[in-house]
């Protein structure tokens, strides 16, 4: 399985997980800490593992029993569906300013959108 998410790609194969990482490990780590804008990833699941997952963004490959295996599915399968949710869309506010605004975390977007995949506020996936 293989999953494209905002801050990294992920693939299990087996009982190996492998990822690229798409941002820098600080700005990954600091925005899984408590209190920081993806806490509701680690707060998703009891046992997590979230040290596990640490170790995995360092090394970027990882085996694991199968049962941390399908934590760790069920946490990716999570994070891709609530960044599909969070996904930039046109409101009201555009229509009237003309103005562009994530829908994830409500910044004003810059005018380069169209050269854009991310918001640089929160990180979530942007979609016209």
């Amino acid at each position: 399985m293989r999953w494209e998410l905002s801050f990294c790609n992920a693939e299990i194969e087996g009982n190996e997980i492998r990822v690229e990482l798409k941002k820098p490990l600080k700005a990954i780590e600091y925005s899984f800490k408590i209190g920081g804008p993806n806490f509701i990833y680690r707060s998703m699941m009891p046992n997590f593992g979230y040290n596990t997952f640490r170790k995995l963004l360092r090394n970027k490959d990882v085996l694991l029993d199968s049962k941390r295996i399908e934590q760790f599915r069920a946490v990716f399968n999570a994070i891709q569906e609530k960044e599909k949710r969070s996904a930039v869309s046109l409101d009201a506010r555009t229509i009237t300013s003309g103005a562009k605004y994530c829908a994830s975390c409500g910044d004003k977007l810059p005018n380069n959108l169209e050269i854009m995949r991310f918001c640089p506020g929160c990180g979530a996936p942007i979609s016209s």
